[in-house]
């Protein structure tokens, strides 16, 4: 009976590694503009992955990639300067009237779980 007490235990402990272990993982990417700095953006999906560790590889590739196109430079004269911290890159344009930022942010989440919320039914 301690066995089986044990076993069950050990098979509800044990459960969330297999469940995360056989699911998919998704790379959103969630995108806004607006006159601050991290403004409200949507998400949208970009690709899937086998494991957790294979999506973190190709955000941090995205994201390279990204950091790169937004870095202020001569052949860039609409961005004013950029910011960055890992999967998030914020930017701020050069604008007339009031500052203009765009953000971009990366995120690799299980395929059960959706950025923009419930979907309605």
């Amino acid at each position: 009976m301690k066995i089986a007490a044990l076993l069950l235990a050990l098979a509800l402990v044990l459960a969330p590694a297999w469940a995360s272990a056989e699911c998919a993982w998704m790379l959103w990417e969630q995108t806004g503009w607006g006159v601050t700095p991290n403004p409200d953006g949507t998400w949208r999906f970009l690709v899937a992955r086998d494991t957790r560790v294979d999506c973190e590889s190709v955000l941090q590739s995205v994201w390279q990639t990204a950091r790169e196109v937004s870095t202020p430079g001569p052949t860039k004269p609409g961005i004013k300067s950029m910011q960055s911290a890992y999967g998030i890159i914020s930017i701020e344009h050069h604008s007339t009237d009031t500052p203009r930022y765009s953000y971009r942010s990366f995120k690799c989440l299980p395929d059960t779980i959706d950025p923009r919320g419930p979907k309605g039914g």
